[in-house]
């Protein structure tokens, strides 16, 4: 299977799931002589490839893969024996149509079929641009090297990405094989050593080591965010096709920090490239360019659709998703305290926090009991309906009480003041407004307190 985590459908008429839906690919077939007898293969994390033998009744093939790091190419190496010397490659295009059945509406159509060419499939998308995968193989002495690239372009034209595909291919095979997957090794053994640890459970090493292997295989700071399936999306049954935010990201994305991974930070650099699709997720009479939050699912690019919000307490429309934005900038946080990089804090923690507290103000008031912050009618909380810190929230300790206790007291809004205008000056008056009411202190009953932010330069 052949699965990329840029390739996804673009028609934001739809919430995300379904509009901006993960696609199906393709993937490529190895014709053989004989009838398969024995397969005999295996993944190597430490070099990131897989290697392996098929044995048929006609000879044997041994074979090594892998996806090259910093080119994204596809390099398949085959060594026949005597009887499998017409082994050879072909490549099955799949249906571009999002495989998530909940909620798909009636008028859905798929994307049109592709343009097959000699080494090239181009697949159009109905809203625009598409991609095109390319390859070519050649002889290796005994053997035989395929490469292979995919391109997706959107905005823009399918036709280029088909042009830049093709030459993406010429160019892997001239530079060889041999530098390129020097360097694939060179990267992945550097990555292991900054996170290398050894315990006497050899199998719990082994899991460690998977575990990192696939963080790095799905994600990089520079690219998109790690979704539900990573590079592994399944062709069929499947309803997880885009990004989930009440859970997923912040508990995938967790162990980069502890094992010494920050190349791996693709939440900070999302939200440093993409805040300005937050609003859209908030209720339009809410927006007013200053509140923020985060429907999913979404796309890699914080999008969940146009016509899809978070909802609002008290209307026709609640969901889940009221912690979904505070939870994962508490990733972002994590990576502020592991780098103390003020970048971090200042051009993504604080604007983006200031405006997502800005909208759960819209509904918190003086409770019952005089000092607690309270958000009036019991709303949908997720997985249970049950009392909560904040509208829509959920109650338990995954993601309700966590999501609005870290940015709290000194941890974020006092530290993080960088004289972010129309941002500070809109929380500093929701704190006033808190503050007149008594809310500033930790309440009894929930954690959670406002801080004035400092005015200082940084």
């Amino acid at each position: 299977m052949i699965s990329h985590s840029q390739v996804q459908d673009q028609r934001g008429q739809w919430r995300g799931g379904i509009g901006f839906s993960r696609l199906p690919i393709g993937y490529f077939t190895l014709t053989l002589a004989g009838e398969i007898t024995d397969v005999d293969w295996t993944p190597d994390p430490y070099d990131a490839e897989l290697r392996g033998t098929v044995t048929t009744t006609r000879g044997s093939l041994t074979f090594s893969a892998l996806v090259q790091n910093d080119t994204g190419a596809l390099l398949i190496s085959t060594r026949p024996t005597p009887g499998e010397e017409s082994a050879a490659w072909s490549f099955q295009w799949l249906r571009a149509a999002t495989t998530r059945s909940s909620g798909k509406p009636a008028d859905y159509t798929p994307n049109p079929d592709p343009r097959v060419g000699d080494g090239f499939v181009e697949q159009p998308l109905l809203a625009g641009g598409g991609w095109s995968i390319a390859w070519r193989e050649r002889s290796e002495g005994t053997g035989r090297l395929l490469a292979a690239h995919l391109v997706y372009r959107f905005p823009g034209q399918v036709t280029e990405a088909t042009d830049e595909a093709l030459r993406a291919v010429d160019r892997t095979l001239t530079v060889g094989p041999e530098k390129l997957v020097d360097r694939h090794r060179r990267w992945w053994h550097a990555y292991y050593r900054r996170s290398f640890l050894s315990v006497p459970d050899k199998r719990l090493q082994s899991f460690y080591l998977i575990q990192l292997y696939k963080l790095a295989a799905s994600t990089r700071a520079e690219g998109p965010t790690i979704s539900e399936w990573g590079p592994w999306f399944p062709e069929i049954g499947n309803n997880w096709t885009a990004v989930w935010w009440n859970l997923n990201v912040q508990i995938g994305m967790a162990p980069i920090h502890g094992s010494n991974h920050p190349e791996l930070d693709s939440v900070t650099n999302a939200f440093r490239r993409f805040e300005h699709n937050l609003p859209a997720s908030v209720p339009a009479e809410y927006r007013a360019g200053e509140s923020y939050a985060l429907g999913h699912p979404s796309d890699w690019q914080l999008r969940a659709g146009d016509t899809y919000d978070v909802g609002a307490p008290g209307s026709d429309h609640i969901s889940d998703n009221f912690g979904n934005l505070t939870w994962a900038l508490h990733n972002v946080w994590q990576s502020y305290r592991h780098s103390m990089d003020l970048g971090a804090l200042r051009d993504v923690v604080y604007p983006i926090l200031a405006r997502a507290i800005n909208f759960y103000a819209h509904f918190l008031h003086e409770g019952p009991d005089g000092g607690a912050l309270d958000h009036g009618p019991h709303r949908r909380t997720g997985r249970a309906r049950a009392p909560a810190a904040l509208a829509g929230l959920r109650s338990g300790p995954d993601h309700g009480h966590p999501a609005t206790r870290w940015h709290g007291g000194d941890h974020t809004a006092r530290r993080a003041s960088p004289g972010a205008g129309s941002a500070r000056r809109a929380v500093e008056r929701d704190l006033d407004a808190l503050g007149s009411a008594g809310l500033t202190e930790t309440c009894a009953r929930v954690p959670f307190r406002f801080v004035r932010p400092e005015r200082r330069p940084v």
